[in-house]
């Protein structure tokens, strides 16, 4: 009655997400920034991903996990450090 995910393997799981991101895409789904990117810090579209520090507005950081957007609203905000 269960999914034997046992069955499948990585590059499979990767495959389909990556199908499934495509259509997303395709419906209008935006990845807001990219991994590795520094970028001024903007609070309407980032997320400190450290308790610890709180950077300003323009100040320089580093995306860690993209953000998603949807019909020009942002669904998630990038987190970065």
């Amino acid at each position: 009655p269960g999914l034997d995910l046992a069955a499948y393997s990585a590059g499979d799981v990767l495959f389909v997400a990556r199908r499934i991101i495509r259509a997303l895409e395709q419906h209008g789904l935006v990845f807001e920034g990219k991994v590795g990117d520094q970028v001024p810090f903007a609070p309407n579209r980032h997320t400190p991903i450290g308790a610890d520090v709180r950077p300003q507005s323009g100040q320089p950081v580093t995306i860690r996990f993209v953000g998603t957007s949807y019909a020009g609203k942002i669904i998630t905000k990038a987190g970065v450090e």
